[in-house]
C-alpha cells in the first residue's frame, strides 16, 4: 500500500507541475499575441471583460 500512496503522490506532484508549465506557457503565448496584436489595449480589455453571449461571431 505505501509503494501505491508513494506512486500516487508522484503522480499528483508531476500532474501539478505540469499544469502550472501549461498555465504559464498560456499566460507568455497571450502576452505575446497582446503584444504582436493591432488592436489597442483598450480594444482588447473590453473584448476580454465582455459577455460572451454579446460578441458577435
Amino acid at each position: 500500500m505505501l509503494k501505491t500512496k508513494a506512486a500516487y503522490d508522484e503522480a499528483v506532484k508531476t500532474l501539478k507541475e505540469l499544469r502550472e508549465k501549461e498555465k504559464k506557457e498560456n499566460q507568455e503565448a497571450l502576452l505575446k499575441a497582446v503584444a504582436e496584436s493591432k488592436w489597442s489595449y483598450e480594444k482588447i480589455m473590453e473584448f476580454i471583460r465582455s459577455d460572451p453571449e454579446d460578441v458577435e461571431e
